[in-house]
C-alpha cells in the first residue's frame, strides 16, 4: 500500500462511488468537484493506458480501487489476469507479488521485430529464452516464429505461475 492510498478510507471511496464488479464501471454517487456529474463513469484513460479516478484531488488508479472496494485493503500489486489495462471487472484482477506479475505477459513488446510472444528474431530464423528464478533458459532455434512461439508457451505454461495463456 502507497502512502497516498492509505489516505483514502473505504468509507470515503462508498460515500462518493459506486462500483459495478462485473463491468468494472465506477460511477459518481456524490460530486467530488464541480465537473463530476452524478451517474456518470468516474475513469478518465491515462497515457500509460490506466485507467485512473481523482478523489479529494489525488488520483487513484481504477484498478486498485475495485480491489479496495470488494476486499477492503489496499493490494500490494494488481494484476490484469487478461492483460487489459482498462477491464477493471473484479474477476479479471488478482493480487499478486512482482514476480508474479511480469509472468503474465499476453502480447509481444511493442519492439519485438517478429511480433511474435516467444520468438526473437535472429539471421539464423527465431530464438526462444525464458527467464525463470532469475535465470534466463535457453530453449533452442527455430525456422518459423510461429514453431518458437509454441515452445515458448509450452515453457511458459510450465515455469510461470503467473501465467494466463
Amino acid at each position: 500500500m502507497s502512502s497516498r492510498d492509505s489516505k483514502l478510507s473505504l468509507e470515503r471511496l462508498r460515500q462518493v462511488l459506486r462500483y459495478e464488479p462485473e463491468t468494472g464501471i465506477f460511477y459518481w454517487i456524490q460530486r467530488d468537484t464541480q465537473k463530476d456529474k452524478i451517474g456518470k463513469n468516474a475513469s478518465i484513460i491515462r497515457s500509460h493506458g490506466y485507467l485512473n479516478i481523482c478523489i479529494d484531488s489525488q488520483y487513484y488508479y481504477t484498478h486498485r480501487l475495485a480491489w479496495f472496494y470488494v476486499h477492503g485493503e489496499w493490494p500490494k500489486i494488481i494484476d490484469h489476469i487478461n492483460g487489459d489495462r482498462t477491464d477493471n471487472r473484479i474477476v479479471n484482477l488478482r493480487s499478486v507479488d512482482q514476480r508474479c506479475n511480469v509472468q503474465n505477459v499476453v502480447k509481444p513488446r511493442k519492439h519485438n521485430k517478429s511480433q511474435v510472444l516467444g520468438a526473437v528474431k535472429s539471421k539464423y530464423g527465431f530464438y526462444v529464452r525464458l527467464q525463470h528464478n532469475k535465470k534466463q533458459i535457453y530453449l533452442g532455434h527455430y525456422k518459423t516464429a510461429e514453431e518458437a512461439h509454441n515452445v515458448y508457451l509450452k515453457a511458459k505454461r510450465q515455469l510461470h505461475e503467473g501465467c494466463t495463456i
